[in-house]
């Protein structure tokens, strides 16, 4: 292994919070991991009720559609021992149901920056 692959997943889960009302979730995310960085993006899609969100006064038993996509990188900075240090950085777009975005706003965004401590990869 030259330190290059590629991983991905697709998760779907749901809450059943009976009287028939089910709230879905879908994950759907991948990594390209090159020798010493890695690209990544991730679309999250999840269903929320308006009871979660606290806003059945506003919006009485209604249940939410909300979208977010995410796009990273991150770079190893060292190893010591059996440990990667890595930096990172991603940006995440928020995409809220019309009813909603007079709370939220159209489109809200969010970033961070990161430091990662992980278990380094074994080498066999």
């Amino acid at each position: 292994m030259n330190g290059k692959y590629f991983s991905g997943a697709m998760i779907w889960g749901m809450n059943d919070i009976g009287k028939n009302d089910r709230e879905h979730s879908v994950l759907l995310e991948g990594t390209e991991q090159l020798p010493k960085q890695a690209i990544y993006g991730r679309y999250e899609f999840v269903q929320k009720s308006s009871e979660e969100l606290d806003l059945e006064e506003t919006y009485g038993n209604k249940l939410f559609n909300i979208h977010t996509i995410t796009l990273g990188t991150n770079r190893k900075l060292f190893t010591l021992g059996p440990i990667d240090l890595l930096l990172g950085a991603q940006l995440s777009l928020n995409l809220p149901p019309s009813s909603l975005q007079n709370l939220y706003g159209n489109a809200p965004m969010g970033g961070q920056v990161y430091l990662q401590i992980r278990p380094g990869l074994s080498k066999m």
